[in-house]
């Protein structure tokens, strides 16, 4: 029992007032009577030193009695108790992809609402809130004291295909239904077992599903085109078996809704292989691995396709103005289709429109206006000046988070000598070496540019591995639609940003056409597989895959608290106040003190008048 007013038991210090009262009650009188004889007639009954001492005292102990009820009263005394019920509770389950994991004809989430239903029912709530945790978590039941209706909501919930939840994001909705401390339990179903630190404090409980189950996925899948001709794509997949026993599966790599390999593989328990070949088809762009066991039923079978995408390989026409160099062909060759044109120099009244990029490489350059430049160790007439070379001194970065810098290490770059150059206020110094740029960038109307202040020959860039790289970033960045597409996840979104909203369709893995707002800035992938963009005629392909850890083996079925607080137990608990009893009581003894006290108010007396 605990008192919320505990300062109100001060009062108990009336006793000491009702005791002295009490004391000073009016003694017996003494009456003239005629006759003493009538009276010593009657005979005395023997009364014990018990009833004696009651007879002083029985009174004053129901008055304290009376006065000890009515202050504990008041003092607002409840009983702490989650077996009484009530109280604030949170219910998280956990919808994300793992979730589906069969059991028979069962899943880990229908477990996970069984259990669910059962924790609330005998849990009996006043208010209560549901919450399905995934990437994107969201709030299925806002805080009702309609448990009927809540658990209705829940039984008609279903999983997705997203990775698991952000521990910050599930504190922040629980947040907004109310203060943390006012939860008498918050009780998470997963087949996670969530050790982030912002759980900390809270009255947390973990009720784990996992079991071990037969599965096998395919937690990697990567195409690489190589610069070499002759060599095309190498293909490479990563096949993990999770379960207990040995594998047996068939993996097939399909190019364009075409079947271009397909090899028998076998895996040992909790075991994974990588498995690589080469293809030569430049015409692909669209890319799926695909797993299928065949000794035993995969009990979560979504995670056996993989998805991975290319950027159209559009060709490309160069013009290289120049010194020729092996190595930035090979680099350029390894990103897009290019054919190219040479030409020792380039003058003023030369025709370069019919170039997509043109290549300058230790030359001097006329005055340009317009097109797609990558340019080394050159100077361009009236826009970079460009002056005689001088000793370099270490890199220095100037715009980390430019494109160009993107899986770069700068520091493994090593030039001897930087040309003294001078930028347009248009120019963005990315790489710097003293007051020379030694790496910089250029975009005006018409005009995107790329530039190198040092000789490939003079450094050791083309050596390194960042060199590819590095060369992928500059076509990326002059000319978008190369860009390569970034494999994403189920659940996040994809930006439009950048794309024309006219004509703008995008289609699911299905086939079927996403609705576009006018302000719509995200569309959001639910499932997995290619998402078809068109955008001014052009058509791209975004790859969207189950994320790698929902195909691990989830926690051991436990339940257990996830933090153990004693303050926060204390103040969480259902409260039940008891100070109306304790009223009803106060009132029963002061009925009793009146009967105790004059008895021939309620029994009639023997006889009749005198």
């Amino acid at each position: 029992m605990t008192l919320l007013s505990l300062p109100m038991l001060g009062l108990l210090g009336l006793a000491g007032l009702v005791i002295f009262l009490y004391f000073l009650r009016r003694r017996a009188q003494s009456q003239t009577v005629s006759a003493l004889f009538l009276w010593r007639a009657s005979s005395e009954r023997p009364r014990s030193a018990l009833s004696l001492l009651w007879a002083k005292l029985g009174l004053l102990l129901i008055q304290l009695l009376a006065l000890a009820l009515i202050v504990l009263s008041l003092a607002r005394p409840v009983v702490t108790s989650a077996a009484l019920g009530g109280g604030k509770i949170a219910v998280i389950v956990d919808g994300s992809a793992s979730m589906q994991t069969r059991y028979g004809s069962e899943t880990r989430y229908s477990e996970a609402l069984s259990q669910a239903e059962r924790y609330i029912k005998n849990a009996r709530p006043s208010q209560l809130t549901i919450l399905q945790a995934q990437n994107e978590s969201r709030l299925l039941v806002p805080l009702t004291e309609n448990i009927d209706d809540a658990l209705e909501k829940l039984k008609n919930s279903k999983p997705t295909l997203e990775s698991d939840a952000n521990a910050r994001d599930l504190i922040e909705i629980l947040r907004s239904q109310g203060d943390l401390k006012e939860y008498r339990e918050i009780a998470f179903f997963t087949d996670r077992i969530p050790s982030n630190p912002v759980w900390k404090g809270l009255p947390a409980r973990l009720v784990a599903l996992g079991k071990p189950v037969q599965n096998i996925a395919v937690t990697g899948f990567g195409v690489r085109l190589e610069p070499n001709r002759n060599l095309g794509y190498s293909v490479w997949t990563e096949i993990t078996n999770y379960s207990e026993a040995p594998a047996n599966l068939q993996l097939q790599v399909q190019a364009d809704d075409q079947i271009i390999h397909s090899v028998m593989l076998t895996i040992g328990p909790n075991k994974n292989t990588v498995h690589s070949f080469e293809y030569s088809d430049f015409s692909k762009t669209r890319f799926m691995a695909q797993v299928n066991l065949l000794n035993g039923q995969d009990a979560f079978p979504y995670d056996n396709q993989r998805f991975f995408a290319l950027a159209e390989r559009t060709a490309l026409n160069v013009l290289w103005v120049g010194e020729a160099n092996t190595f930035l062909e090979r680099a350029l060759l390894a990103n897009a289709r290019i054919r190219i044109a040479r030409k020792e120099k380039l003058s003023a009244g030369d025709d370069t429109s019919g170039a997509d990029l043109i290549i300058a490489n230790n030359a001097k350059l006329p005055l340009v206006s317009q097109g797609r430049w990558l340019i080394f160790n050159s100077s361009v007439d009236q826009l970079i000046e460009a002056q005689t070379a001088e000793p370099a001194q270490k890199l220095s970065v100037f715009q980390s988070d430019h494109p160009l810098l993107r899986l770069i290490e700068p520091n493994h770059i090593r030039i001897a000598k930087v040309l003294r150059s001078i930028l347009p206020k248009e120019g963005k110094v990315i790489l710097a070496s003293g007051d020379n740029p030694a790496v910089y960038a250029l975009e005006m109307p018409q005009l995107r540019l790329v530039g190198f202040g040092f000789s490939l020959q003079e450094s050791n860039l083309v050596l390194t591995v960042d060199f590819p790289i590095l060369m992928k970033n500059a076509l990326g960045w002059l000319f978008p639609q190369l860009e390569p597409p970034v494999p994403r996840q189920v659940g996040q979104a994809f930006s439009l940003a950048g794309l024309a909203h006219e004509g703008l369709e995008i289609y699911g893995p299905n086939g079927g056409l996403l609705t576009v707002g006018e302000s719509q800035s995200l569309v959001e992938m639910d499932n997995p597989g290619f998402y078809r963009v068109h955008s001014n005629q052009e058509v791209r392909y975004w790859a969207v895959n189950l994320a790698a850890s929902e195909s691990e083996p989830g926690a051991e079925a436990v339940q257990e608290p996830l933090v153990k607080s004693q303050e926060s137990e204390t103040q969480v608990q259902a409260q039940l106040p008891l100070w109306k009893y304790l009223l009803i009581f106060a009132l029963f003894a002061l009925c009793w003190e009146l009967f105790v006290y004059d008895r021939s108010l309620f029994r009639p007396t023997a006889g009749g008048p005198a």
